[in-house]
């Protein structure tokens, strides 16, 4: 399941157009990279629960090619958070183990190794984990015993951790955890873990996945500093970031060093370009123009004559003036949102 209903305010005011799974990362829907996290590890059935703009979301996926998964839907009347959304799709796991996921992040999670992990420890609740010195700054700490035992949450502790990381938003989870549930508006880590801490402490559990790079997509400021740092991995043999967003549409392909772009898109002989840099189809870029390291441009975007971009990201569809200069912002609908936090748009 992946969990899609969210209004997506941190993310305003893109979210009042996308609802924030269709919010592009490398111009690839949120949401495809986390179903495309899925595919790789054999995850082909997938429910998405609805409630912001859902028929964007139906709509989208229609236009997506199903070949080897299938979407279903789970329409929420009235907001249900995170614990009464997963309890309103019970009966589409047909009590079955599953794997639960956000929509506002991005990851190679090893989740083959995550689910053996899980079913190895006997929990009903697994929480993927992942240590990261600069981000555990930023989010609330997840502690385990020495044995993999929840032990901390930020609003529950029943033990000192020997161990503490931050909760990626990934779960695998057994039908037990239902009679926990209940279909109202909760949070499941406000439910079910502090529920299973403090009567069933051995179901639930933590994995931390180590080798795992993991970055969060929820605010303007996290989604621009995600996509410099793919950028900066595109192209890494080692990675699928470069098939991952190839695999829904045009083909990229590198037409120069670092620099990617569809199979169909001609870049004109006048446009300056420099890598690394992304650039989607149908885009028309005017006389004088510069697109400068780290950039990502989207599909369909006009960019005025001399201007320049540099370490920013152009959503699809926009339309940059003449001798304008944009740097390290996030451009939507005439507006460039500055990557540093708490910063306005302009």
């Amino acid at each position: 399941m992946i969990l899609a209903a969210g209004l997506g305010t941190r993310l305003l005011p893109i979210t009042e157009r996308y609802p924030k799974p269709l919010v592009p990362v490398l111009n690839l829907a949120n949401i495809l990279h986390t179903v495309s996290l899925f595919r790789r590890h054999g995850i082909h059935e997938i429910i998405i629960n609805l409630f912001h703009l859902p028929e964007r979301i139906e709509e989208f996926f229609n236009e997506v090619p199903q070949k080897d998964f299938h979407i279903s839907f789970s329409k929420e009347p009235v907001l249900l958070g995170t614990g009464g959304g997963v309890k309103r799709a019970e009966s589409f796991f047909n009590k079955e183990s599953f794997v639960l996921a956000n929509c506002d992040f991005i990851s190679n999670l090893n989740l083959t190794r995550l689910i053996e992990n899980h079913g190895t420890s006997g929990a009903w609740a697994t929480m993927a984990l992942i240590e990261d010195p600069t981000k555990q700054k930023l989010y609330s700490a997840v502690g385990t015993t020495e044995n993999g035992m929840l032990c901390s949450l930020p609003r529950k502790k029943t033990l000192e951790p020997f161990r503490q990381g931050i909760f990626t938003g990934v779960h695998v989870l057994e039908p037990e955890i239902f009679s926990f549930l209940e279909e109202k508006p909760s949070g499941i880590n406000d439910v079910l873990y502090p529920a299973l801490m403090e009567k069933h402490p051995e179901k639930a559990q933590g994995v931390f996945m180590e080798g795992a790079y993991w970055f969060d997509t929820g605010d303007i400021p996290a989604l621009w500093q995600t996509s410099q740092a793919l950028l900066g991995m595109l192209g890494n043999s080692t990675d699928r970031l470069l098939e991952t967003i190839s695999s829904y549409g045009p083909v990229y392909r590198e037409v120069a060093p670092k620099v990617w772009t569809t199979q169909r898109t001609k870049l004109p002989d006048h446009l300056k370009v420099t890598g690394p840099c992304l650039i989607g189809e149908g885009c028309q870029f005017e006389s004088g123009v510069q697109i400068r390291p780290f950039s990502v441009i989207g599909d369909r975007v006009l960019i005025g004559e001399g201007s320049q971009i540099e370490r920013s990201v152009i959503l699809s569809h926009s339309q940059v003036g003449s001798q304008q200069t944009i740097c390290e912002s996030l451009f939507f609908e005439g507006r460039a949102f500055s990557a540093l936090p708490n910063s306005t748009g302009s």
